[in-house]
């Protein structure tokens, strides 16, 4: 028996080994059954553990924009639909079943580290957002290490990823980091 470790959701694939190379796309919203997604089991531990220390630490402040939402607030999902649409990006940003499960999520359980979040976000994006133009990418990749650590410079994935970027220790001497 097979045995599979991680499961990734795509929506394109590429059977390359074809005569002519068949892309299939797909909508991966429906490949998972409502039931079975669970935002809060794609979080990783020691995200969770690290934003637990910086918060009693105080080392975290409460970004200024943030208000307190009400538990559950039904917001349909026209709203979330002209707030992604409103996005300045490069990068096109889907919205199915799963976005909108772990922006409920970040709305109704998390709030307080998406507050914390905003509030780092003040102080990297800017030094993020010049490196980022200097050498001409999109400023969205600003926004991976909000994914990989939760903008902690001192966050360690269990695979021993490290810093605000998770390189891998090789992967960082690959490319000079220290």
């Amino acid at each position: 028996m097979l045995r599979v470790d991680t499961v990734y959701l795509t929506d394109t694939i590429v059977l390359t080994q074809a005569p002519e190379a068949l892309i299939i796309k797909i909508d991966s919203s429906y490949l998972l059954d409502d039931t079975l997604l669970n935002p809060l089991s794609y979080i990783d531990s020691s995200i969770d553990s690290l934003y637990m220390e910086w918060r009693d630490a105080g080392l975290l402040k409460t970004h200024e924009h943030c208000i307190e939402m009400p538990d559950n607030q039904d917001i349909p999902d026209e709203v979330f639909l002209q707030r992604i649409a409103a996005l300045p990006n490069v990068i096109p940003c889907s919205y199915n079943k799963i976005v909108r499960r772990f922006i409920e999520m970040y709305l109704y359980q998390r709030p307080g580290q998406v507050s914390n979040m905003l509030a780092m976000s003040d102080y990297y994006f800017p030094i993020f957002e010049e490196v980022l133009e200097r050498h001409q990418l999109p400023l969205e990749l600003k926004y991976l290490p909000v994914i990989e650590s939760g903008l902690n410079p001192n966050a360690v994935s269990k695979m021993g990823a490290a810093g605000l970027w998770q390189f891998m220790y090789s992967t960082g001497k690959m490319y000079g980091l220290q």
